[in-house]
């Protein structure tokens, strides 16, 4: 079994992070994946490429589950957070060739963040995009064999 993802989370709305990281940490385990190591922390959503362009540049992974939550408020930092990030993370899969894949919650109130974050809910945020993680790692294995 290949390594799995690496995680990258946010500390911002850390309540709501750590409910997607305990998702994504489920979905190892039905996997069959008994070594799950712990998340590398940044700041916020913000420092999330240039922590993914770090672990790239030491780590080489294949795949990396990007975890956290903005919730917008009452300026435009919402959308400027929300646009940056992406486009950031699509320039560095694009530019790197690894899959990067983004489960920061982008909602308009908490309700929303802590309904797409249960842990005891099929649809937490956080065990959606580890499941597509492996199956970009399987598809990443099955090319390059």
């Amino acid at each position: 079994m290949s390594s799995a993802p690496t995680i990258i989370a946010s500390h911002f709305n850390h309540d709501i992070t750590t409910s997607l990281i305990a998702g994504s940490h489920q979905c190892l385990t039905a996997q069959g994946y008994q070594d799950l190591s712990q998340p590398i922390w940044v700041p916020g959503a913000y420092e999330l490429p240039i922590a993914s362009k770090w672990v790239i540049e030491k780590q080489n992974p294949v795949a990396i589950v990007l975890l956290g939550c903005v919730i917008e408020g009452e300026t435009r930092h919402f959308d400027i957070i929300c646009d940056s990030l992406a486009i950031s993370i699509q320039k560095l899969m694009l530019k790197t060739g690894v899959a990067i894949l983004m489960g920061v919650l982008m909602t308009k109130s908490r309700e929303q963040a802590l309904a797409r974050s249960n842990p005891n809910n099929d649809e937490n945020n956080g065990y959606q995009v580890m499941k597509s993680a492996l199956s970009m790692v399987k598809l990443h294995n099955s090319i390059n064999q």
